[in-house]
């Protein structure tokens, strides 16, 4: 395959932008939805619900390419808005958020009742339209108290007494929008608005639930639709962030105020999708099999890996496909074998899709013997045996109530046991693809998967000692036996908790292989040197260090002290996760932790951000937030009473920076930066950012604030 032909079959993950683009075969769908919004009567909000990378913004391009057409009459067309949330994922201010995105709103508006095409708007018209949205954009800066100017003066400028309340101004920018939309021959939409606000179930979701309140409390009026991007989960989770429980009174709070914000739902039809036409025309691209009569016989086969592993999900797909693409680059000069060939295609799936999985299937000992020791026909029992082995048994054992997660990994076990047993039979090693996909194995969810260098780890952690330290000074051991300690890093915090009661047996567990040889180092000088100075070693506990994913904790009961420092922030889903340590502790048991709080270290993701516009990579980032958990204090006391702790208490300690260790810049390059090394960033492409993001603290004063949470929880008797 030629380096051309090579770049042209990549897929890239820019949303679809018409009809004529559509592969999935959604067009019906797409009418129907236009057909609705065009019969609809306005006010209206319409939400378009699925999982990330499902198609909610292509969806959303299609709906714009077909009402907002610029060569359709003006009245018949929609003028389109689109809101920027993800300049506000870095934003900790709700109030701040929610004047940038009116601010942003009005401008738009401004921009389009402001446009002069039609040489038969008088210039009356002009100034009139003009001298409303200007003052109308001050007015709401004035009522989010951030204009010096009167309100008064500002409204007596549009004619009429200064709004006192939210229903006034609403009201006087629906008699503005409704007089501009109706009036003919001002080159104005003669339909109204379609307000697009995308990327919402980005952002975290009492962020997302106050931006939807304010922008409809405000532009809910007449000629004006949105259409959101969103899901149902995150708008429940951020009400019971926001207002606390959803059940309130047997009444589901978080459905009503669903069904309040929204009239109308559609679920992307992802389990609708004809997937396979891409699939094929990408494979065939990509020449993976041998001839388009093996693309027929091994359909089958093709089908299973990509929905097993995808779920049909538009951005997974692509992103497979696309290191597929990278692994056979990497292997072009060995066997073209069908089953070596499609065990490419399986082994790739699998590392994108379940790389837990994958990493314990390239270390199985079944694998070893190279098949000699596996009966050659016997499909289901190769499939049988790989997954009996403890670490595959267990990470197949998850959380997962309808049994999807472990059915969809199970599969594309089988097709592998299945493709083994034909390369054996073949005489066709394929050890080697392994070390090949290692090569470019990513990481979807950066909050599981990212690893942490322990050499370099241990060199960057004096912030993270420091604050482990003051959190075991407040911590009395001399009661507890059985200890956990979540994403113990280095050990060197582990080890200084063991030392306050050397009787203790710990348990400390991390993602980090590099973390963990470390974490062994450490704890066994500490051991040497407590031995020297004790004469009897009667009643000493002991440290078990295991890389271990924190979703792989299934011990119920077990201990005294669940102990977690500088790690809990990185939880994808926090409240599942305080669950699931919640159910780790003895009745009486304490929860002792420290994690990052609401609005830490925001000058350095600001920083982060500007380097990242600078080497031309935003468009990258797109939709993408950094995945941290980072509460106010309330709001983690509320999450942990709402799973049922007792006697919480969480200290917020604030820092304005200027105590700050002056290599803070540098160890947020190491333990935070690298969270943003996202899957569609190259090697050379992260170094870049590192750079600019070096260059630019160097060059300035960052705002080095930090908000840690200190928190004790005791689980009831």
């Amino acid at each position: 395959m030629s380096d051309e032909t090579f770049v042209k079959s990549v897929s890239s993950d820019i949303p679809i932008a018409s009809l004529s683009q559509d592969r999935f075969s959604v067009q019906d769908y797409v009418q129907s939805l236009c057909s609705f919004i065009r019969s609809a009567e306005t006010p209206i909000t319409v939400s378009i619900q699925g999982e990330w990378g499902s198609g909610k913004t292509s969806f959303m391009k299609m709906i714009e390419s077909i009402l907002c057409d610029p060569t359709l009459p003006d009245d018949d067309r929609f003028d389109a808005i689109w809101l920027d949330t993800w300049s506000l994922f870095l934003e900790d201010n709700q109030e701040r958020a929610s004047i940038k995105l009116l601010t942003d709103l009005i401008s738009q508006i401004g921009r389009h009742l402001g446009s002069y095409a039609s040489e038969s708007r008088s210039d009356e018209m002009k100034s009139s339209a003009r001298q409303s949205l200007r003052a109308l954009s001050k007015i709401v800066l004035s009522v989010a108290n951030v204009d010096p100017e009167s309100v008064d003066s500002l409204w007596d400028s549009l004619g009429g007494s200064s709004p006192t309340t939210t229903g006034s101004l609403k009201n006087r920018l629906g008699e503005l929008i409704s007089q501009e939309v109706t009036s003919c021959g001002n080159g104005t939409t003669g339909r109204g608005f379609l307000i697009f606000i995308d990327d919402l179930d980005r952002l975290s979701p009492q962020l997302a639930v106050s931006l939807l309140e304010t922008v409809k409390n405000l532009f809910d009026v007449k000629y004006c639709v949105f259409v959101l991007a969103i899901d149902f989960d995150i708008v429940k989770l951020g009400v019971e962030q926001k207002y606390g429980t959803s059940l309130v009174r047997g009444r589901d709070v978080a459905q009503e105020f669903f069904d309040k914000i929204i009239q109308a739902s559609f679920n992307v039809p992802v389990r609708k999708y004809d997937v396979m036409p891409l699939i094929l025309e990408r494979l065939r691209a990509l020449r993976l099999l041998s001839s388009p009569t093996q693309y027929s016989m091994r359909r089958a086969t093709i089908k299973s890996i990509m929905v097993a592993s995808t779920n049909k999900n538009p951005r997974a797909i692509k992103a497979t496909l696309n290191a597929l693409q990278i692994v056979l680059h990497i292997i072009r000069s060995t066997t073209k074998k069908e089953p070596y060939r499609l065990m490419v295609l399986d082994l790739v799936a699998l590392e994108k899709a379940f790389p837990r999985v994958y990493e314990a299937l390239a270390k199985s000992s079944v694998l070893a013997s190279g098949g000699r020791n596996v009966e050659k026909r016997d499909i289901a029992g190769l499939s049988q045996l790989l997954v009996s082995d403890k670490c595959m048994s267990q990470l197949l054992e998850v959380d997962d109530p309808l049994g999807s997660i472990s059915r969809r990994a199970r599969i594309l076990v089988d097709e592998f046991a299945r493709l083994a047993l034909e390369c054996w039979e073949s005489d066709i090693p394929f050890d080697d693809l392994f070390d090949a996909i290692g090569l470019v194995s990513g990481d979807y969810d950066a909050s599981t998967e990212v690893r942490y260098s322990g050499s370099l780890y241990d060199a960057s952690s004096t912030t993270q000692f420091a604050q482990g330290e003051r959190l075991v000074d407040l911590i009395d051991f001399s009661s507890h036996h059985h200890v956990l300690d979540v994403g113990c890093g280095n050990g060197k915090t582990t080890v200084e908790l063991w030392l306050c009661n050397p009787a203790m047996d710990v348990d400390a567990i991390d993602i980090s292989e590099s973390q963990i040889r470390s974490a062994h180092v450490h704890y066994e000088q500490a051991r040497r040197e407590l031995n020297k100075k004790r004469d009897d070693q009667t009643g000493l506990g002991t440290i078990e260090f295991e890389i271990l994913d924190f979703n792989q904790i299934h011990k119920q009961a077990r201990y005294d002290l669940v102990f977690s420092n500088s790690a809990l922030h990185w939880l994808s889903h926090p409240k599942n996760g305080y669950m699931r340590l919640f159910r780790a502790l003895k009745p009486g048991g304490l929860l002792a932790v420290h994690q990052g709080g609401a609005g830490t270290y925001r000058g350095l993701h600001a920083i982060a951000r500007q380097a990242i516009e600078e080497v031309g990579l935003l468009d990258r980032y797109s939709g993408w937030q950094f995945p941290s958990f980072y509460p106010t204090a309330e709001e983690m006391h509320q999450m942990l009473e709402d799973i049922g702790f007792e006697e919480i208490t969480v200290q917020a300690i604030e820092s304005d920076g200027l105590n700050a260790s002056p290599t803070l810049p540098q160890d947020f390059a190491i333990a935070s930066l690298i969270y943003y090394k996202i899957p569609s960033i190259s090697e050379a492409e992260f170094q870049s950012i590192e750079s600019a993001y070096t260059r630019i603290c160097q060059e300035t004063e960052p705002d080095l604030y930090t908000n840690r949470l200190y928190v004790f929880a005791t689980k009831p008797n």
